[in-house]
């Protein structure tokens, strides 16, 4: 169950209750079900289950900044004042994940891998504060540069993104296991009379 702070966790630079299950571990996360995959570092293993709520949460950041600016880009107005509550919301979240990011305990054989996760959090926190700073023009206008290297400071998001992902624990940027093309069900033959 999700849940939102009020507006007093709110002004203390919190979206979510600590005791949000935003930051639970989930089922395929957990140290069983990571040994069951394969791995075999202990270290390793707890490491992946603190990350996978952090990596799952800059994900949802990526995807909130992306929409912000393609709203930024499209819509009538300039800047951010179309959506300031979902801006914060987004910059809220990557705080967050930052904080948290920061407290893991990180054994030497994933130290690459946080490091990483800490480029994704420092370049969507440079996309949200050029974001904050200067209006995004639309589109149509000939003077699309700002827009342009946003894209790209996403894109590259995504990419170190794709390549933390690490499946064994859950972590992919898109989930199919729920997609009726991956779904494994096999051919119903036709019923014969």
């Amino acid at each position: 169950m999700r849940t939102t702070a009020g507006p007093a966790a709110a002004t203390a630079g919190h979206i979510h209750r600590a005791d949000c299950s935003i930051w639970d571990t989930p089922d395929d996360a957990r140290p069983e079900a990571i040994a069951a995959s394969g791995l075999e570092d202990e270290a390793v293993i707890a490491y992946l289950g603190t990350v996978r709520p952090i990596y799952d949460a800059l994900g949802r950041v990526l995807g909130q900044l992306s929409g912000l600016l393609l709203l930024a880009s499209t819509g009538g107005r300039s800047g951010l004042d179309l959506d300031r509550g979902m801006y914060r919301t987004a910059t809220g979240q990557l705080g967050e994940a930052a904080e948290r990011l920061r407290a893991v305990r990180v054994p030497a054989a994933a130290a690459r891998h946080h490091a990483r996760l800490a480029a994704i959090a420092e370049t969507l926190g440079e996309v949200a504060r050029a974001l904050d700073r200067a209006p995004v023009r639309r589109l149509d206008d000939h003077s699309l540069r700002p827009a342009a290297a946003l894209v790209d400071q996403l894109s590259a998001g995504q990419r170190l993104l794709i390549s933390v992902s690490e499946p064994r624990a859950g972590m992919t940027p898109v989930d199919f296991s729920g997609a009726c093309c991956s779904c494994g069900a096999k051919a119903v033959a036709p019923a014969t009379a």
